[in-house]
């Protein structure tokens, strides 16, 4: 997450950040599970790093759907926080360090960052805008 950016989002943008994100959390495990999908499409060897990952249908995986939802709720953390940055920083970066001891390393997150954008731009349709587009990019 970009702090600066994070800090310089307009109420306005805030507000599209968080109703959008409470659409999306609407259908927490069918979106975290397309989160998932579209990181794997953006990057098949992303698959290695997962126990799931050789699983083919991963809406079949009760593995995958734990972990999604698990991710869902981490960047429901985040986006309940958009206010408290100082909250939310250290807890993304203790996140991070953990995640190191299973091999992912800091130029995977961008890949996330891009897979969180297709997943929200697919799940919100054609409330996916220019405007919320630019507020979610500002989030990340």
């Amino acid at each position: 997450c970009d702090e600066r950016a994070m800090a310089d989002l307009t109420p306005k943008e805030r507000k599209l950040v968080t109703t959008t994100w409470a659409a999306v959390m609407q259908g927490k495990s069918k979106h975290g599970i397309a989160l998932f999908k579209n990181i794997f499409e953006i990057a098949p060897p992303a698959r290695a790093l997962f126990k799931f990952g050789k699983e083919n249908d991963l809406q079949a995986s009760e593995l995958a759907r734990l972990h999604a939802d698990g991710v869902m709720d981490t960047v429901d953390f985040a986006v309940q926080r958009l206010d408290n940055l100082g909250e939310v920083v250290p807890a993304l970066q203790k996140l991070g360090a953990m995640h190191a001891n299973y091999n992912v390393l800091p130029a995977h997150f961008p890949i996330v960052g891009q897979a969180l954008l297709k997943t929200l731009g697919d799940g919100l349709g054609e409330h996916w805008t220019s405007e919320v587009e630019v507020a979610w990019l500002k989030s990340l």
